[in-house]
C-alpha cells in the first residue's frame, strides 16, 4: 500500500505548462511535434533545475517543462519516490491533434532520456496515453534502456549544459 505523502501528484502545475492541442485554426508559437527537439526543449533550464532527487516537486515540475510534454498533449505527472524503481510518470488527458501512439512514444523517449539525465535518482520515465488508461499499458524508458539508446550515460553527459545540448543532437540523429 502507497503512502499518501509519498507520491506526489503535480498536476496543476504541469497542465498549465503542457498547454491545449488546440483546433489549428490560430496561429501557435509553441511546439508541434513536428519541431525539432532542440526547438522544443529548454536546455538552459534543465541546466538549471538539475537535481540530484526525484522528491525536489519544483525543481521536477521545471525540468518537465523544459522538455515540452504538451507537443504530445495535456498531461498530469506523478512523482514515485516511496521504493525502487523511483519513477515519474506522465499521465496524458488528451493527445495533440494528429500525435499517434508511435508519434507520441517518439516524442517521450526523447523527453525520457533528457529526465534521466538531469534527475539523478530517477530509474524510470513512464507515459500513458488516453487509450491505455484502461488496458493498464503505456510506454517506459529506463536508465539502462536511455544509455544503450545513445551510446553512453545519459547522467555522465547531462552533468553539464555541453553534455545537454549534446544529448539534444544525438536524440535528434535518432
Amino acid at each position: 500500500m502507497r503512502s499518501p505523502g509519498r507520491v506526489v501528484a503535480v498536476s496543476g502545475a504541469l497542465l498549465v505548462l503542457a498547454g491545449c492541442a488546440g483546433d489549428g485554426t490560430e496561429e501557435r508559437a509553441d511546439v508541434t511535434m513536428d519541431s525539432a527537439l532542440s526547438e522544443a526543449v529548454d536546455v538552459a533550464s534543465l541546466e538549471e533545475h538539475r537535481t540530484p532527487h526525484l522528491g525536489d516537486n519544483s525543481r521536477v515540475v521545471a525540468l518537465v517543462g523544459a522538455t515540452s510534454p504538451h507537443a504530445v498533449g495535456e498531461s498530469t505527472l506523478e512523482l514515485r519516490t516511496d521504493q525502487r524503481p523511483y519513477g515519474l510518470v506522465l499521465s496524458f488527458s488528451a493527445v495533440a491533434d494528429g500525435v499517434t501512439a508511435d508519434v507520441a512514444d517518439d516524442l517521450m523517449t526523447d523527453r525520457a532520456t533528457l529526465l534521466l539525465a538531469t534527475i539523478d535518482n530517477v530509474d524510470e520515465v513512464r507515459w500513458t496515453l488516453p487509450e491505455d488508461v484502461d488496458q493498464g499499458d503505456g510506454g517506459v524508458l529506463t536508465r539502462a534502456e536511455a544509455d544503450a539508446l545513445v551510446g553512453f550515460s545519459v547522467a555522465d553527459v547531462g552533468a553539464t549544459a555541453e553534455g545537454l545540448e549534446e544529448l539534444v543532437s544525438r536524440l535528434e540523429e535518432g
